[in-house]
């Protein structure tokens, strides 16, 4: 666990891209969730707090993604 955190110290980019990727995850979670609940209620499923889940689920995994992506490619030399 301690080699984990100090190489998640040691490269920043990749940490905060691993936090950013993960809280993603949590709001796609929380997105397919509220949009699977609308829609066995018989609601509409886009309303609600399923618009704002998406968003913010985009906001913070495309992010993420390409922070981890640019570490990995700056990791090999570049």
């Amino acid at each position: 666990m301690n080699d984990i955190v100090a190489n998640l110290t040691a490269q920043p980019i990749l940490g905060v891209g691993t936090v950013l990727f993960v809280i993603g995850l949590g709001f796609a979670v929380l997105f397919g969730l509220s949009f699977r609940i609308r829609a066995v209620l018989n609601k509409r499923a886009w309303n609600g707090p399923t618009r704002p889940f998406f968003f913010l689920m985009l906001l913070t995994l495309i992010p993420g993604i390409a922070l981890i992506g640019l570490q990995l490619w700056l990791n090999q030399g570049h």
